[in-house]
């Protein structure tokens, strides 16, 4: 009936996939009686596909395996994600305070770094995060560079970006990024924070 929820224990879906990662003969028992569906909990699911994936390769099963089968599925549906046009990158993290989050200072340069790997062209790699967002968003005169744009400018050593930042140490600059001009003045030189505050918020179609 609509509206209703299953009858489910989260906690009986924890003790199968448990045993399983601990034991090859329950994983082998549990195979031939459960099917992803019979998960109420989404990322129960997520977790016994994994498992399945790897028991089908005849890789072995457990924590570390399943983690890195999990991480490559995720990495897959980000990059077929990156390479949809209707999608574009944004970050909603704010670099100050105490509880920075790595990815104020590493995002960008992680999605350089990953769709690198993929040999996505490097053309649209710079298009996904500067022209294609400015459409979208209808911010005139940026996302691109000639005469009468804003000089919004990053100068980097493409094959060397790479993000640095970690949840142990989230304010670590990005490797490879070697300017960043904002409306034609200097943020970052020489991989150095200027002090120049040149920026500031924009909102859809603003210029």
């Amino acid at each position: 009936m609509e509206g209703r929820i299953p009858p489910h224990s989260i906690e009986a879906e924890k003790s199968v996939l448990g045993a399983a990662l601990l034991s090859k003969d329950a994983l082998f028992d549990v195979v031939e009686v459960v099917k992803p569906e019979d998960f109420y909990d989404a990322n129960h699911k997520e977790i016994f596909k994994a498992m399945l994936d790897l028991h089908r390769k005849n890789s072995p099963v457990d924590a570390l395996t399943v983690s890195e089968e999990l991480k490559k599925k995720l990495y897959d549906d980000q990059y077929k994600l990156f390479m949809d046009d209707r999608y574009t990158i944004g970050s909603d993290t704010i670099p100050a305070g105490m509880l920075c989050h790595p990815r104020g200072f590493g995002s960008f340069a992680r999605i350089i770094a990953y769709m690198r790997e993929r040999n996505v062209p490097v053309e649209y790699i710079v298009k996904k995060l500067t022209s294609m967002p400015a459409e979208m968003y209808r911010l005139e005169g940026r996302g691109v560079l000639k005469a009468g744009m804003k000089a919004d400018i990053c100068l980097m050593d493409y094959e060397n970006v790479k993000d640095q930042a970690t949840f142990e140490d989230p304010r670590q600059r990005a490797t490879g990024v070697e300017a960043l001009y904002i409306n034609g003045l200097p943020a970052l030189e020489h991989g150095n924070i200027t002090g120049i505050l040149a920026g500031h918020a924009l909102r859809r179609g603003e210029k």
